[in-house]
């Protein structure tokens, strides 16, 4: 896509919004360098966005086990004859079907860590791409050039920056004046977060309905064989009535999945935004040093700035 940032560029505008000084972190010894800010905040949400499917595909689970035994007592109940061979034959073809099912959860789960871990990038990219653009106006200003970020998670910030770059640039007075405060939510990083996980819920959950009735009708298949002295109709009624609870509590894990990926959302989405308005205020009423509370993320961005500022004529 144009505009975006290659992996290489990607990495090493991480590492100097991760290290407030802008240098890069030295191993010493056998020493692995620790995780930055950035990068934990990455790690963090990849790994809450990917548990939200793992839950629900273990409840699932656990639900469609407890079926399988339910299943066994009911034949039991109605003179099916039970011995310890058939009782094996039975749960190995549900832990068969189990695992089967498990494979896919497995896929499931590599997919949404993934995706997790594109969007989690979009949440820093206004961030990562304004820390090369004023690093590259202090260092380097010949070589500024506009660029074209399409479907920008924060055009607005973007804007903003590169008014600071041209004042890093070529001095003068401060041109950011046109917000006056009326500073606009963000909210093109969380259309773009609710239709990827809103997407990816709704095709994982349709997708894990087909599958987790498929293997219920297989465990079904193999009851129906076992039956003795049973009534088929009376049979076949109960295990009906099981695959609609199965059908109606995917339908409720997905519901559930969605909401939750919102609340996250729109968690994250606060946070960029809050970011984007202590910049964004501090550009405008041209006050430095820009100092961020501990637990803030992009120091390193408010270093850059800070810099940058002591270079305007």
């Amino acid at each position: 896509m144009a505009g975006r940032l290659s992996m290489k560029e990607y990495a090493h505008m991480e590492q100097v919004i991760e290290t407030p000084t802008g240098s890069s972190s030295k191993l010493k010894g056998n020493v692995t360098t620790p995780l930055g800010p950035v990068a934990r905040y990455h790690l963090r949400y990849s790994l809450l966005l990917t548990m939200v499917p793992f839950l629900c595909g273990v409840l699932l689970l656990l639900l469609l086990s407890v079926f399988a035994k339910l299943n066994l007592y009911f034949l039991e109940a109605n003179g099916m004859l039970v011995n310890e061979q058939v009782r094996d034959g039975y749960y190995t073809t549900v832990q068969t079907e189990t695992m089967n099912m498990a494979g896919y959860l497995v896929l499931q789960l590599v997919v949404t860590a993934i995706v997790s871990i594109v969007v989690m990038r979009w949440a820093s990219a206004p961030f990562v791409s304004a820390s090369r653009i004023v690093e590259t106006a202090s260092r380097n200003p010949e070589s500024l050039r506009p660029t074209s970020r399409m479907l920008s998670e924060s055009p607005f910030f973007d804007r903003v920056i590169w008014l600071f770059a041209l004042r890093v640039k070529n001095g003068g007075a401060n041109q950011i004046k046109e917000t006056g405060g009326n500073f606009m939510p963000n909210v093109f990083f969380f259309l773009k977060f609710a239709v990827t996980f809103g997407g990816l819920s709704i095709i994982t959950g349709m997708v894990m309905g087909n599958t987790i009735v498929n293997v219920y009708q297989e465990i079904v298949r193999m009851a129906i064989q076992l039956v003795k002295n049973t009534s088929m109709t009376s049979a076949q009624h109960y295990f009906n009535a099981q695959q609609d609870v199965l059908q109606d509590a995917t339908l409720f894990t997905t519901i559930a999945s969605i909401l939750i990926y919102f609340v996250i959302g729109l968690q994250i989405s606060r946070y960029m935004s809050t970011m984007i308005f202590v910049f964004t205020r501090a550009l405008e009423e041209d006050r430095f040093p820009i100092q961020l509370r501990t637990d803030d993320i992009y120091h390193g961005l408010a270093a850059s700035l800070n810099r940058a500022r002591e270079k305007i004529r």
